[in-house]
């Protein structure tokens, strides 16, 4: 639409900088909301069962019309490929089809589900996708919705019509995306489970396993190579695309849980988060960029959406308010900057975030490491200051059941790298007297005192041998307990197992363990 670029100042990152639209204010909580695909007309859903269309232009919106369509609250909206018809979905199980500049219903079907639908996603011309509250998933094509109301005479489309009807999840259906080139839906559900449909076959095609929290909403990027997952505990978690048993890696930081989120480029997403605050984050390297705005009083962001034009977004929250938020330069400072694949680059780099920004307030929820590349590549756990990352520190340090005594998980998988190293240099043969620079090795530490998993320490590079022999074959002292490391290091090999699972040694690109699960 060709709007001027708004200057990145401390006031926009406060979020009290004149928004470009006024914000919309209405007399019930807003559900949802959806921008049409090529015109500047934005939809709203409300708790009242109410859809209103507007059309916006710089500084200024103009209603269409504002309809009572369902029942009871419009829970999710969405536009049709053409951009002709909207789809809604309400707590009163039917779905509708109404024209977008009109307003008149197209189609309804009533008692669509078994319970309340919950999510909706248009994925082609012809086919939409629902998700209710028992966790049922069903397929629908459009070219059903043609009656248009429900009466004896004239008698809504009955819902035993859908194309596909899935049920594998068993709680409640909190966002879908759709990859239209694989034809994949992805799933995410109130069970923990992530769950992936190939929507040409009636069957799952790939479930997660149970992450023990709330998935609640999903994009994915890094050229589909990566799946984002927002839960309920604010973590995010990162699934390699594929791969859908566990996750690869996890980004914490949040204070509150994600509701809601949606990508700006293959490498920078927003967030909506119970605080308020949304939030622009890189992905590999996991980096918080910076804060677009926050709704007042702390209401928690539930939807968040961008334009056509990529460069203005909205959000809901339950103060009943449509916000306008300019995010141009987001997407310009994306592509000015150089070497964004690039997910080896240090970690100091985080420090820059974006410029201009007053980044005191994102500190206070993230901890200064947080913007250092905190869940990337980095192994230093000690460095994560705010306590959000003190809690993930302390629960991998903690044995679980069944694993080993003397810790797990990441913790683990460093202490088997040490152990590793240490191993190989030991069939080697003959131990070093100088290192590679020539210098004078120094001493290895006295004792049987075990180097602390983080930091790594370096290789020792002058381990004498046993003083006797009747050390070098005994499991008690020193000499034994380097047979043991070395036995321990021989049977882990290449690939060892962390918290029962199968990780390649060294992980994948980014650097973190869980990158490699197999």
């Amino acid at each position: 639409m060709g709007r001027k670029r708004r200057e990145n100042t401390d006031a926009s990152i406060d979020g009290d900088a004149e928004p470009p639209i006024p914000n919309l204010t209405f007399p019930a909580q807003v559900f949802d909301l959806a921008f049409h695909p090529t015109k500047d007309i934005l939809a709203v859903g409300l708790l009242t069962g109410h859809l209103a269309c507007y059309r916006y232009s710089d500084g200024a919106t103009s209603e269409l019309y504002n309809v009572k369509q369902h029942k009871k609250s419009c829970r999710s909206i969405g536009f049709s490929h053409d951009g002709t018809g909207l789809y809604s979905a309400s707590k009163d199980k039917s779905l509708l089809l109404t024209d977008v500049e009109t307003g008149k219903v197209l189609g309804r079907k009533k008692d669509a589900h078994e319970s309340p639908v919950n999510i909706l996603l248009t994925l082609s011309e012809t086919m939409i996708a629902t998700g209710d509250d028992d966790g049922t998933v069903k397929l629908w094509d459009t070219r059903t919705f043609r009656s248009s109301t429900s009466s004896s005479a004239n008698p809504a489309t009955p819902s035993s019509d859908a194309l596909t009807v899935y049920k594998d999840n068993d709680d409640f259906i909190s966002s879908m995306h759709y990859v239209e080139h694989k034809k994949h839906l992805i799933v995410t559900g109130g069970d923990g489970f992530l769950s992936v449909f190939d929507i040409r076959k009636p069957t799952i095609l790939a479930r997660s396993d149970n992450q023990e929290d709330e998935l609640l909403c999903v994009t994915v990027v890094k050229g589909f190579r990566k799946a984002v997952v927002g839960t309920q505990s604010g973590v995010l978690d990162l699934f390699t695309y594929g791969r859908w048993g566990d996750v690869s890696d996890r980004f914490p930081g949040h204070p509150g849980s994600i509701d809601c989120i949606t990508s700006l480029s293959d490498d920078c997403i927003v967030t909506g988060c119970s605080d308020g605050i949304i939030r622009i984050l890189s992905i590999l390297p996991n980096k918080l960029l910076g804060v677009v705005g926050a709704h007042d009083d702390g209401f928690g962001v539930e939807r968040l959406r961008v334009d056509h034009s990529g460069r203005l977004m909205a959000t809901t929250s339950v103060d009943e308010e449509v916000r306008f938020w300019d995010v141009g330069w987001i997407v310009d400072g994306e592509g000015d900057e150089d070497g964004d694949d690039d997910e080896d680059e240090d970690s100091d780099e985080g420090k820059e975030g974006v410029e201009g920004e007053d980044t005191a307030g994102v500190k206070a929820d993230y901890g200064d490491d947080a913007r250092e590349g905190a869940g990337s590549d980095s192994d230093d756990e000690s460095d994560l200051a705010s306590e959000g990352f003190e809690d993930i520190e302390d629960e991998s340090s903690e044995p679980s059941d069944g694993e080993p005594e003397g810790g797990s998980g990441l913790a683990m998988a460093e202490r088997s790298d040490s152990s590793y190293s240490d191993s190989e240099e030991d069939d080697a043969g003959a131990p070093s007297s100088a290192t590679k620079d020539g210098t004078p090795a120094q001493p290895p530490p006295s004792g049987n005192t075990k180097p602390k998993p983080i930091p790594k320490p370096s290789p020792l590079v002058n381990r004498p041998p046993p003083s006797d022999g009747s050390d070098s074959d005994s499991d008690n002292g020193p000499a034994g307990k380097k047979k043991r490391k070395r036995k321990r290091a021989k049977n882990v090999g290449v690939d060892r197992m962390v918290g029962g699972k199968r990780v390649k040694k060294g992980g994948g690109k980014g650097g973190g363990f869980y990158d490699g699960l197999l």
